[in-house]
């Protein structure tokens, strides 16, 4: 359990280091992958609703350090995106190959137009503007392309089945 969860700091850490660096500068189509948001959606997807809503929690949490909005709207976001990809999956199946990929996207569009309308709840200008319908798309499909890699990280970090029947 606690090289589980060393791991999933690493990740953490590492998916924040990677937003803030890497991603600034490299932006497909004039758009960044939203990291957080994707490897929350894994976690959910991998460890389960409860489990992967808490990790998304703390994902947003850090990016949430970083990002020029309302403090928390990034852990609000990944943690209900997380919850609801983890519900998904309990429920009515475990996404494998091209179907976990597709539905990241689909969640990640989702996931970004919720916080820029969140943002524009909460009164901050910026966020919602006649652009948000491409820029929601182009991160759907950034994290598409993205999601065998975090899918594939996010696993490591649970090892074996009965290592991640043991953290649920």
């Amino acid at each position: 359990m606690i090289a589980t969860r060393a791991r999933l700091a690493i990740v953490m850490l590492v998916t924040f280091l990677l937003q803030v660096t890497l991603f600034v500068d490299i932006q497909p189509f004039g758009v960044a992958p939203e990291l957080p948001l994707l490897v929350s959606l894994h976690f959910g997807r991998v460890a389960g609703a409860e489990r992967g809503a808490t990790a998304g929690f703390f994902m947003g949490l850090f990016y949430d350090l970083q990002h020029p909005s309302p403090f928390g709207l990034w852990a609000l976001t990944c943690c209900i995106a997380a919850y609801f990809m983890g519900n998904l999956s309990e429920n009515l199946h475990r996404p494998t190959g091209v179907l976990a990929a597709v539905s990241t996207g689909i969640a990640s569009t989702i996931g970004v137009a919720s916080f820029a309308l969140g943002a524009a709840i909460l009164g901050q200008p910026g966020f919602a503007t006649p652009d948000l319908v491409r820029i929601s798309l182009l991160v759907g499909v950034c994290n598409l392309l993205l999601s065998p890699v975090a899918g594939r990280v996010i696993r490591w970090i649970y090892g074996s089945s009965g290592a991640l029947r043991a953290a649920t």
